[in-house]
């Protein structure tokens, strides 16, 4: 947890699925940030359109319409890839 003016921040955890160009604009949207490095290298991938699952942190809940609206899945765990 991070305090920030007082208040405690939980840190989240959310992953995200799917093809293509990923929404970058969804980084600052939902205020996140890849959890580690595999997950960052996977951002950049565009050639391949391989679904692809992204693992990310946040300290606000995702935006989960959004991301639909790029085409891409929400979930507050990795229900893709077991």
């Amino acid at each position: 947890m991070v305090a920030t003016f007082g208040k405690k921040m939980e840190l989240k955890t959310f992953y995200v699925c799917g093809r293509g160009d990923f929404p970058y604009d969804m980084l600052r949207w939902d205020e996140c940030w890849p959890a580690d490095p595999a997950s960052a290298a996977r951002l950049g991938i565009t050639y391949n359109r391989e679904q692809r699952v992204v693992k990310l942190f946040s300290y606000k809940e995702p935006t989960r319409d959004r991301w639909s609206s790029f085409t891409w899945a929400c979930a507050p765990e990795n229900v893709w890839h077991k």
